[in-house]
C-alpha cells in the first residue's frame, strides 16, 4: 500500500489543483486500493485523510457505505472525510450519517468535524442537520461534544430570524445550560452567551426571567427600595 504521508500528499495535491482530472483519478484509485486492503481503522485512516484533502463532495458516494461499518473506530476516522468540503454540499451526507449513528465517540468526531468545516467555510449546514445537532445537545453529551455543538449552533443563530422556532429552541437550550456550565467550570459560558440577548443570559444565571420588567410605579416607590435598571 502507498505510504501514509505519500497518500496524504497525493490527496492534497489533487485538492490544490481541482481541475487536474488525471491527478484526481490517480488519488482516487490509490484511496480505493488502500480502503480495500486496510485491515483496520489505523491503516484506513490515511485514505480518509487523503479523501478529505481532495475536498470534492461529488466523491462522497464512494464512501457512503462506511456509515454502516461494524467497527466504530473505522467510522470514527472516516467522520473527518468532509472537512475541506462545502458544508452546504455535504449536508445530505451528514444528515444520513447522524440519523443512523449511535456511538457517541463517532458522533463527537462528526460534530467536531462539522463545527470546523462550517467555521472555515463561513457557511452553515442544513436545517435538518441543525435539528439533529440540537436534539443531541439535549441528550447531555460529554463536554467536548457540547463545545462543538454550542459553537456551531451559536453561529447558526445569526442565520435564523427572531421568530424562527428553531432559533427559539436553540436559545432556550443554551439558557438551560448556563448555570450548569458555570458551576462545572467547563469554559462553555462564553460560547453559550455570546449569541444571546442580555435578558436571556441573566435568566440562565439566576433562573429568573427578565424578559418582562416588573410593574412598579417608580415615582411612588421609596427611594431606598426603588428598582434600578439592570446593568
Amino acid at each position: 500500500m502507498l505510504a501514509r504521508h505519500a497518500l496524504l500528499a497525493l490527496g492534497m495535491q489533487s485538492g490544490l489543483d481541482p481541475r487536474n482530472d488525471a491527478l484526481k483519478q490517480v488519488a482516487v484509485d490509490a484511496i480505493r486500493t488502500v480502503l480495500a486492503q486496510a485491515p483496520n481503522s489505523i491503516m484506513a485512516s490515511p485514505a480518509y485523510g487523503a479523501f478529505s484533502n481532495i475536498g470534492d463532495h461529488e466523491l462522497l458516494p464512494m464512501i457512503e457505505g462506511v456509515m454502516d461499518h461494524p467497527d466504530y473506530s473505522t467510522r470514527e476516522v472516516a467522520a473527518l472525510a468532509t472537512r475541506r468540503m462545502d458544508p452546504t454540499k455535504t449536508a445530505g451526507f451528514t444528515q444520513r450519517w447522524l440519523e443512523r449513528e449511535t456511538d457517541w465517540r463517532v458522533k463527537f468526531t462528526l460534530y467536531h468535524n462539522l463545527e470546523l468545516q462550517t467555521f472555515e467555510a463561513r457557511k452553515m449546514t442544513s436545517r435538518p442537520v441543525l435539528e439533529l445537532a440540537l436534539a443531541d445537545l439535549k441528550q447531555g453529551p460529554g463536554v467536548l461534544t457540547r463545545r462543538a455543538l454550542v459553537r456551531m449552533l451559536g453561529r447558526a443563530l445569526g442565520d435564523l430570524s427572531k421568530d424562527d422556532t428553531l432559533r427559539q429552541e436553540i436559545e432556550r437550550q443554551f439558557v438551560s445550560m448556563i448555570r450548569f456550565e458555570i458551576d462545572k467550570r467547563t469554559g462553555l459560558y462564553r460560547p453559550l452567551t455570546e449569541h444571546l440577548d442580555p435578558a436571556l443570559i441573566r435568566e440562565g444565571i439566576t433562573g429568573e426571567s427578565f424578559e418582562t420588567p416588573p410593574v412598579v410605579d417608580v415615582d411612588t416607590t421609596p427611594a431606598l427600595i426603588r428598582l434600578r435598571p439592570l446593568q
